[in-house]
């Protein structure tokens, strides 16, 4: 009787055990359901506002809109589909009063990713449209005579990438093979006297994998020309010029 009144006891106590372990499950899943709720209510709510936001974009400079690109998804998405869908928009001028297009924006913005997704092939809708868009409006200046490759040594805050803005705008003029853009990229100064290779060698350690790429352009633009001598002349020039204030 004794054996069996304290066999029942260990049993009662392991029930109750299990009963206490399951009432603390249920009080954790229940604290972990309304945080999961209450994260659901303040992304719905930060989407609304977004979308309010967007709503009213249009009354938005364009640099505003890209800035708050970074905090609304809204914002990002809606940049990059309109000029996927629409390659053509891209060399509009959309800045008149700095005379910048999307991409002169996004280059001295550092926002590659934006560019690269703009510039993507596979989201395009035409690829022969994106790349003669494209293609044009690389060899687009602004107020200040830069075009968008130049136009990106003026970024504040680059974004942290394995490979910078100038790097990929390079590689797309190496992928074009266009004469003209080529002696852009070799020869234009800005209005401060600022080149393509002063502005790389300046940082020279940033673009160290830029400024390879730029001699490969350099190399086969003037073998084209026959013009190698010319070609070294005026790069000296360029070092030796002195900076406009």
């Amino acid at each position: 009787m004794i054996c069996q009144h304290e066999e029942n006891t260990g049993i009662n106590e392991i029930i109750c055990q299990v009963k206490e372990d399951t009432g603390k499950n249920e009080e954790e899943n229940s604290r972990k359901n309304k945080i999961i709720c209450q994260e659901k209510k303040d992304a719905g709510r930060n989407e609304i506002i977004c979308q309010e936001k967007f709503k009213n974009s249009q009354a938005m400079s364009f640099d505003s809109r890209i800035d708050e690109a970074d905090r609304c998804s809204v914002f990002a998405d809606d940049l990059v589909v309109k000029h996927q869908q629409n390659p053509h928009m891209i060399p509009t001028i959309c800045k008149e009063e700095t005379h910048e297009t999307i991409i002169h924006i996004l280059a001295r913005e550092g926002k590659l990713k934006m560019m690269k997704d703009i510039c993507d092939e596979e989201k395009t809708r035409s690829k022969k449209d994106l790349k003669e868009n494209l293609l044009c409006t690389l060899k687009i200046k602004d107020n200040f005579e830069q075009t968008p490759l130049l136009a990106s040594f003026r970024v504040h805050n680059q974004e942290e990438t394995k490979e910078t803005t100038q790097e990929y705008l390079l590689k797309k003029i190496v992928e074009y093979d266009d004469d003209i853009l080529e002696r852009e990229t070799i020869g234009q100064m800005n209005k401060t006297n600022d080149s393509v290779l002063t502005e790389l060698f300046r940082n020279r350690d940033i673009h160290a994998e830029a400024i390879k790429i730029y001699f490969e352009i350099f190399a086969r633009y003037n073998e084209k020309k026959r013009s190698h001598s010319k070609g070294f002349y005026d790069l000296v020039l360029q070092i030796l010029r002195d900076n406009v204030p």
